[in-house]
């Protein structure tokens, strides 16, 4: 059993029905490879008792944090990374996911280990060799790699080949770095687009990034998904504007 604790930090609008399930699938997971472990919910402005709905799932071993009106996931982070910072152990592990069923936590072993052999930073990859994505539309999956080569090309991150991914394993030494670093603008995209904008400020702060390839199965999702394309896209456009390498040189 390892003496450190794993803090997960997930957002929540609304998730009262896949909360319970998410709390039992952490507690089995967690219990099989013996890591402790702390779910640190933001509760995003629901109206559904989302918060409640985890408490009871998961007493002693869960924190709610709530906005009283809906912020978007990147302010929930924010929220939720900020917290965590706070309360963890230099040897603790950050892990962020979704609440709707979608992480493969059968991968979580995988990205545990990396992080705690010299990474700072592993991600679940439905885009890397071994990966894949079942059960989404044409357009959401048409919009995710046409984000991804974006983000090749225009954020020189390299070695990467989902930018995406909510489902991500950091030290907190390297999460510490990051908001010392970048204080208040280390999260500004308030939506999905807030992952981009971290990794590539991560790989700014000299963060060691690896990937670990997962099957990203729509179909387990509980409820519906909360991504918007239109707004989605713009929130991509807004982060290649101000992270491009143009703005670099400025």
């Amino acid at each position: 059993m390892t003496t450190s604790t794993l803090w997960f930090v997930v957002p929540a609008l609304n998730e009262a029905e896949s909360l319970p399930t998410l709390a039992r699938q952490l507690a089995a997971a967690c219990a099989q490879q013996e890591e402790l472990f702390h779910l640190i919910l933001v509760d995003d402005g629901s109206s559904d008792g989302s918060g409640e709905a985890l408490s009871r799932a998961l007493p002693g071993r869960s924190t709610v944090l709530r906005h009283a009106v809906n912020q978007g996931p990147g302010a929930a982070m924010r929220t939720g990374f900020l917290h965590a910072i706070e309360v963890a152990q230099p040897d603790d592990l950050v892990v962020t996911l979704e609440a709707d069923g979608t992480s493969d936590l059968k991968i979580l072993p995988a990205l545990t280990t990396l992080a705690r052999v010299g990474f700072d930073v592993a991600l679940a990859s439905p885009h890397a060799v071994g990966g894949g994505i079942e059960g989404t539309s044409l357009a959401r999956h048409g919009i995710s790699y046409t984000a991804n080569v974006l983000c090749r090309v225009l954020l020189g991150i390299r070695g990467v080949h989902t930018y995406s991914s909510f489902y991500r394993v950091h030290t907190v030494g390297v999460l510490r770095r990051l908001f010392e670093v970048y204080g208040e603008r280390t999260i500004e995209e308030r939506g999905f687009g807030y992952a981009v904008e971290m990794l590539t400020k991560l790989v700014r702060v000299d963060a060691r990034v690896c990937e670990v390839p997962m099957h990203l199965d729509a179909t387990q999702r509980i409820g519906k998904s909360r991504m918007r394309i239109v707004p989605t896209s713009l929130g991509y456009l807004r982060l290649f504007r101000k992270l491009g390498p143009w703005r670099r040189r400025r």
